[in-house]
């Protein structure tokens, strides 16, 4: 009997143990490109990618945060995930809308450029 009291105790913790599916979004992403479309002005069309290091990164942890780094500093705040759809939000800053599509994280958004006040959408994607 005293034999079979800690199996039966192994078993019971072993059949109530919670089996996760991974989060494919966990992880590093490396920034791929940036493209700006649909500018007031056209001049300001065009893309970009990061040729020279260091390269933007953004790191999805499982416990519901992010941290984005440009190189020159890091932005952080938490995340939703809704279908396939993630939302990064950044306390006191709004927050931004990406999608994952074949291995690629792509986030777009409509801002004003500051200086020029010029409206463009810009189109973020990064894969890992």
């Amino acid at each position: 009997m005293k034999t079979i009291i800690p199996y039966l105790f192994f078993l019971s913790l072993v059949s109530c143990s919670k089996t996760s599916t991974p989060n494919p979004l966990v992880g590093t992403w490396k920034f791929l490109n940036e493209t700006i479309a649909n500018c007031t002005n056209s001049n300001y069309n065009g893309s970009s990618t990061c040729t020279t290091p260091p390269c933007p990164t953004l790191s999805i942890n499982s416990n519901n945060t992010f941290v984005f780094s440009n190189g020159f500093g890091n932005v952080s705040g938490t995340y939703t995930i809704t279908g396939n759809t993630i939302t990064l939000v950044q306390a006191g800053q709004g927050s931004i809308n990406g999608t994952l599509s074949g291995g690629v994280l792509s986030f777009v958004q409509n801002n004003q450029q500051a200086v020029t006040n010029v409206y463009c959408t810009y189109t973020d994607t990064f894969s890992k």
